[in-house]
């Protein structure tokens, strides 16, 4: 489920879209019963960079999160957690594989 890139300062594309995956068997989550999917994003020293921001998510488990120019205007590495509400209201955080706390893309100067 790990979603590690490298993007240049400014850049839009591509969008945030790990695919989302069960960690009990591995296999992708069915994210059409969502009743919402947020993004929350931190420096490598834990400061907010945005929390809640709204994505969309799909049946095969991938998100789509568009980028912001602020959250690309300089070169750092950004830390992701995808939070899936689910009715009830239950929230499941991503990623939640041993080991893994968050999705990682680093923001370079071109």
């Amino acid at each position: 489920m790990s979603v590690s890139r490298i993007m240049h300062v400014g850049d839009l594309k591509p969008d945030f879209n790990p695919v989302l995956t069960d960690p009990a068997t591995g296999l992708p989550v069915d994210l059409t019963a969502a009743v919402s999917i947020a993004v929350d994003c931190y420096t490598n020293t834990g400061s907010s960079v945005f929390t809640g921001r709204s994505a969309t998510g799909n049946a095969s488990g991938q998100i789509t999160y568009l980028w912001q120019a602020a959250d690309v205007a300089s070169a750092r590495e950004l830390r992701l957690v995808v939070r899936v509400t689910w009715t009830g209201p239950k929230i499941q955080s991503f990623p939640s594989d041993e080991g893994t706390a968050y999705f990682v893309v680093t923001v370079v100067t071109p």
